[in-house]
């Protein structure tokens, strides 16, 4: 055991040191990033770019194998960052926790948990492998919103703002159908610099022809290397990815281009759309009272909960909810009101406590569970439908600041670790 640790430690000096190889047993893994004490290797880069290819989409922007392994070395040294920090914190991820989250993820696309299982082995991907991905990414994402959410804030005047510029736009339905028209100037495979400048001069040429011509047909006499067609009326996802992005902010007669595609230059015309007219929003409102539970000094989560278990077996077995609320649950806000939160919309609460809460029928109570405040137990007392299209447009405002304030936050915050951090990456 003794000699094992010392040859640990001269192992890791070596790492940090020089960088080299990782010698284990027979085998040989070059590294080719040192995170702090911890390293990436050849193999778990080379995984993750197998990965990464796998759910590129297929008309995304190319990439070098330089540029993807560059791409793909940044992403798992932030990663790495993040998952020392979720040590640090004691955040953890239980077997329970991913399962449940793989099981949902399943039904969100209509799969059991054997059709899942046999998808991610068809891509190339082994069942632990994609556990361990979607155990990773819940983590940090933990670890984020432990970070990072308390610094960031939406002020009613920021909303009002937002709401004065964009109008009625964010109440507008995602438009049905697309109407498109497409012309390609094509490229061959291996295009050099001058035939790829005189492609895109084409395409910008074709492109103000489309735009003072209405009929398309008039727009494309013969030419070589130029392909049009009328792509028809489209549901938004199955517009080419390649063009998601220029369609969504156009309107009928805007021509958007030229697209930069592996194979050529493209120039789309909107003709048509269907939809996207103001709508009346309608959300569900839902009565609900819970105790809640944090962890003593020293008290694991298995403990807590069969505190919480006990308390909801004798709510069953005929005590009063209210009572043992007020006597045990540690939520200020509604310990004094007997657990009880009130009606809540949609957003309002934290998203694990409103999953677990939107699962029950009226008067039924959950299992005990787990969300960033501590362990609940739930009670839904009852539901109602309520039109509330101003307080919908004002969330969806608040929604839209909040995810882009937290994405600005998120890049700094990375930022920050990295120059805090010991980071060496190999040639």
């Amino acid at each position: 055991m003794k000699s094992s640790k010392i040859l640990s430690t001269i192992s890791l000096l070596f790492i940090i040191l020089f960088g080299s190889t990782v010698v284990l047993a027979d085998s040989i893994d070059r590294i080719v990033a040192v995170v702090n004490s911890n390293v990436i290797t050849e193999s778990q880069l080379d995984q993750q770019i197998t990965m990464a290819r796998q759910q590129m989409p297929p008309n995304s922007a190319p990439l070098t194998d330089a540029q993807l392994r560059d791409k793909v070395l940044q992403h798992m040294i932030d990663v790495e960052l993040q998952m020392q920090i979720a040590n640090k914190m004691g955040i953890k991820v239980s077997d329970a926790e991913l399962d449940k989250a793989i099981t949902d993820i399943g039904q969100k696309n209509g799969l059991s948990l054997a059709q899942l299982q046999n998808n991610v082995q068809q891509q190339g991907v082994s069942y632990d492998q994609y556990r361990q991905e979607i155990r990773t990414e819940m983590t940090i994402s933990q670890v984020q919103q432990r970070q990072l959410a308390p610094t960031v804030t939406v002020t009613d005047q920021q909303v009002k703002d937002l709401l004065l510029s964009s109008g009625s736009q964010i109440l507008q339905t995602a438009p049905t159908s697309y109407h498109i028209q497409d012309i390609l100037v094509s490229l061959p495979d291996s295009p050099t610099t001058q035939q790829v400048d005189a492609a895109q001069q084409q395409a910008q040429m074709l492109k103000t022809k489309l735009e003072s011509t209405p009929n398309f047909a008039k727009t494309m006499p013969a030419q070589a290397g130029v392909q049009a067609q009328d792509l028809g009326w489209l549901k938004p996802a199955d517009v080419p990815d390649l063009f998601v992005a220029s369609v969504q902010h156009m309107q009928p007669g805007n021509v958007a281009g030229p697209i930069r595609a592996p194979n050529g230059f493209h120039v789309i015309k909107l003709v048509e759309m269907h939809g996207g007219t103001v709508m009346q929003h309608t959300s569900e409102e839902t009565h609900a009272r819970h105790i809640l539970l944090k962890p003593r000094q020293f008290e694991t989560d298995d403990q807590v909960r069969d505190r919480l278990e006990r308390l909801r077996t004798s709510i069953v077995n005929g005590e009063d909810f209210a009572t043992l609320a007020t006597a045990n649950s540690q939520d200020p806000g509604s310990a004094g009101q007997g657990g009880d939160i009130g009606w809540v919309g949609p957003g309002v609460l934290d998203p694990t406590f409103e999953a677990e809460m939107n699962k029950l029928k009226i008067n039924e109570i959950s299992e005990p569970f787990k969300s960033q405040f501590g362990w609940h137990i739930v009670q839904v007392l009852g539901r109602r439908d309520v039109q509330d299209s101003k307080d919908f447009e004002r969330n969806q405002a608040r929604q839209y600041i909040y995810q882009r304030k937290f994405q600005e936050a998120l890049q700094h915050w990375l930022q920050s670790l990295r120059t805090q951090a010991y980071v060496k990456i190999n040639d």
